[in-house]
């Protein structure tokens, strides 16, 4: 697991759970070379899937994918992950997940609109 602290070290490798991760605090982006969201009803099944699996299955730790940033000044650019980064950000703001304290925060390279949507949420 990670260290104690909520900022995200230069060199910060290692395995995060998922509230680790949006309680870090930190600002992501998903910059323009990134293409769109696009994960669909296939994405969304196989990822609640998994989920449900690995609950039901009483597997404390499970794998969910790599992340993997680039510090542009006091943004994080997202290299890899923003597909998921987005789905699970869009699951505990839907839940309205009450014991995690999201401190992360995403935006979108010229996408205002959805940063707009993200902001009202």
């Amino acid at each position: 697991m990670c260290s104690g602290t909520n900022r995200l070290k230069e060199k910060d490798e290692g395995i995060f759970s998922i509230k680790e991760l949006f309680e870090k605090e930190i600002e992501l982006k998903v910059p323009l070379y990134q293409r769109r969201y696009a994960w669909g009803k296939k994405e969304l099944d196989q990822l609640f899937y998994d989920i449900y699996w690995q609950m039901e299955g009483g597997v404390e730790e499970y794998f969910i994918g790599t992340l993997v940033l680039f510090k542009k000044g006091s943004l994080y650019d997202i290299v890899d992950g923003q597909q998921r980064v987005t789905t699970l950000l869009l699951i505990l703001l839907t839940l309205k997940e009450n014991s995690i304290e999201r401190k992360l925060r995403l935006r979108y390279a010229a996408r205002e609109s959805i940063e707009k949507i993200l902001k009202v949420i």
